[in-house]
């Protein structure tokens, strides 16, 4: 009779070997996605920044401009993340100055982000982003 080639007590290794692997697949898997959300943190983050600039660019030098067309402004320069009017606050104040009277413009962005990682966006819920930028305005009214 012939024996087989391979040892009797190898035949559990192939199920460990088996098992090691799915958890390890799982892992990376989690981690991959977790990196994935990290860029999209990262790259959102940068987005609604420059939204917010040149929304605050945009007020400093049009003396005829409304809150809701630097509101409109910083949505539109930007396709992603999809921001709302609602997502974007406008303030400004008058400022004195020697030579000529200005304002200041300050445009807030906020944004949630949802993880797509599975489980983190169960424990940590979302990212919220807010970036502000301001700017000198050259005209002493503050936008209506």
């Amino acid at each position: 009779m012939k024996e087989s080639s391979v040892a009797p007590d190898r035949k559990p290794e192939r199920g460990a070997a088996v098992v090691e692997t799915a958890f390890i697949t799982i892992f990376l898997l989690i981690l991959v996605t977790g990196i994935i959300d990290v860029g999209r943190a990262i790259f959102t983050n940068i987005s609604i920044q420059e939204a917010a600039q040149e929304a605050a660019v945009y007020a400093a030098f049009d003396e005829s401009v409304t809150v809701a067309d630097i509101a409109q402004r910083a949505v539109d320069s930007t396709s992603s993340p999809a921001l709302n009017v609602g997502d974007v606050q406008v303030s400004c104040v008058p400022v004195p100055k020697s030579v000529k009277n200005g304002s200041r413009v300050s445009v807030t962005v906020s944004y949630s982000l949802d993880p797509i990682t599975p489980f983190v966006g169960q424990w940590i819920g979302s990212f919220d982003l807010t970036k502000t930028a301001e700017a000198e305005r050259f005209y002493d009214t503050c936008p209506a």
